[in-house]
């Protein structure tokens, strides 16, 4: 399976956000995530308004969620084994990008 996003989306069915998924959450590559849950956070702590589906409010919703998740991948791991309620994390990078998902779907309601 490829690790880089360039080479995850030339796979059929593979789009932008799945490609980041992958090779953020598996291969702990600095790919940016943006779902739903995402942008709820994203959207409320940067206090952007406008509708996500926006063009204009997308770009700025990516470029955020690039710029977090390349600043992360300079952040140290306090252990390489390091899991969360049995859950296993490749690296800094999958990391935020998990935890950007699960606040959005358990806090941002």
């Amino acid at each position: 399976l490829p690790q880089t996003v360039d080479a995850l989306m030339e796979l059929p069915g593979i789009g932008r956000y799945t490609a980041g998924a992958i090779s953020s959450i598996a291969f702990n590559q600095p790919s940016p995530i943006l779902d739903g849950n995402v942008i709820r956070v994203l959207t409320r702590l940067f206090a952007i308004e406008g509708n996500p589906k926006e063009p204009s409010v997308n770009i700025i919703l990516w470029q955020l969620a690039g710029e977090l998740v390349r600043e992360s991948a300079n952040l140290p791991l306090p252990n390489k084994s390091f899991s969360a309620q049995g859950l296993q994390f490749s690296g800094t990078c999958s990391m935020l990008n998990q935890s950007l998902m699960e606040l959005g779907a358990v806090v941002c309601l």
